[in-house]
């Protein structure tokens, strides 16, 4: 189950709409949503089925930044892989609804990015290079050169990145951004689309604290702008917890 509470204060995608701004902004919600998938009959799976979400319930809105909390297993992963519409396989319930409506997967691509836990970044490529090479992918065909190093420089910066734009990417053989860096880059690259809703996993992982809080300050800033943006966490310290609009909570959970 999931309690909402309010806290005081792929391939080429058809974007050229909201290419330059968000013209729709994008609530999201979700209703008694339930995941279960197949497994091996046990004494504890007596039907074979194994239960990850359970009627589980919340919503996110623009200017807004939603946390999605709970203990290790309690499925929080595999909620904003349902949101992100990333998950295929299994048993799902329950309703998501984008400004009230049904989701259409096509156009709810089209206005949404997700991150990863995992940076998946070349590490002989440069900053600037990295997003050249993810703006190319990402954005339509009828978009210039010119306005793509426009779109390139613009993000780069608002990501706090302009100053590193020349720097190594970096791995385990050559030296290059701070793991904080490679997180921001990797958002970044998400942004490139100029997307109405971001969803994001576990974006503090294996961060220190001065670098998950520089982290957070960048997604609250892109609620400032009218985004609406939720993400996993994991004991987020208190300074971060304080940035968060919303906190949804998983509690017990199957897996």
């Amino acid at each position: 189950m999931a309690t909402p509470s309010n806290k005081p204060r792929g391939g080429r995608r058809e974007i050229e709409i909201k290419y330059e701004s968000i013209r729709n902004p994008c609530v999201l919600s979700w209703s008694d949503l339930s995941y279960t998938v197949k497994g091996k009959k046990t004494p504890e799976l007596s039907w074979g089925t194994k239960t990850i979400l359970d009627r589980v319930s919340g919503r996110c809105a623009p200017r807004e930044l939603t946390a999605i909390m709970g203990p290790s297993g309690s499925g929080k992963t595999t909620l904003v892989d349902l949101l992100a519409d990333r998950i295929s396989s299994g048993d799902v319930s329950g309703v998501i609804e984008v400004n009230g409506t049904g989701r259409d997967p096509k156009t709810f691509r089209a206005v949404t990015s997700y991150v990863a836990q995992e940076d998946t970044l070349l590490g002989s490529f440069t900053v600037v290079e990295t997003m050249r090479m993810a703006a190319k992918l990402s954005l339509p065909s009828t978009v210039t050169s010119h306005e793509v190093e426009i779109r390139v420089e613009n993000v780069m910066d608002a990501m706090g990145l302009g100053t590193a734009r020349d720097t190594l990417v970096g791995d385990i053989f050559r030296k290059g951004l701070s793991g904080g860096q490679k997180r921001r880059l990797s958002i970044a690259i998400e942004l490139l689309s100029n997307p109405s809703i971001l969803i994001l996993d576990e974006p503090t992982s294996g961060l220190d604290s001065s670098a998950a809080h520089n982290v957070m300050k960048f997604l609250v800033k892109l609620c400032a702008e009218g985004k609406t943006v939720v993400c996993t966490i994991h004991q987020p310290s208190s300074l971060v917890y304080e940035m968060f609009t919303n906190v949804v909570v998983l509690s017990g959970g199957g897996g």
